[in-house]
């Protein structure tokens, strides 16, 4: 919760080194538009970018091996999320309500859990792509009802 409510904040650039977001880390930060992150970056924890309205330039590292549940949660302006080759657990609700995402690109082939509505209420247009040799192993609920 390092800067937790911090509304004012706008845009963030990660230290060299840091390898965990931590839980809330900019939970509310709902004028934070970009955070440039790093590669040593292994983890985002459980509502670390909670009901950032605003935040629309996010890259989720090519080492992200997990984004913990409600991460993204309520970040309306996120229009496209990589899902890198390391990536092997997204959490429930990661990406819930983000309204504006219409593309979600999977080039892990790690994948062993997305959580439950971790894509629900997002655009309904969202378009998935995956590996070739995943198609029949990634199945992923894309109902945007509750």
């Amino acid at each position: 919760s390092a800067f937790e409510g911090c509304t004012k904040l706008v845009s963030v650039k990660l230290g060299v080194g840091l390898s965990v977001i931590g839980d809330r880390a900019f939970y509310g930060c709902t004028s934070l538009q970009t955070v440039k992150t790093t590669r040593t970056l292994t983890k985002i924890g459980s509502k670390a970018f909670y009901n950032c309205k605003k935040l629309k330039s996010y890259s989720i590292g090519k080492y992200v091996k997990s984004i913990g549940s409600y991460a993204f949660y309520n970040c309306k302006k996120i229009k496209k999320i990589t899902l890198a080759e390391s990536m092997e657990i997204v959490g429930k609700r990661a990406f819930y309500k983000c309204n504006s995402l219409k593309k979600v690109s999977i080039k892990s082939m790690k994948l062993i859990k997305v959580g439950s509505g971790a894509f629900k209420k997002c655009n309904k247009g969202l378009k998935f792509t995956v590996p070739a040799k995943k198609k029949k192993a990634y199945t992923i609920e894309t109902s945007t009802s509750t």
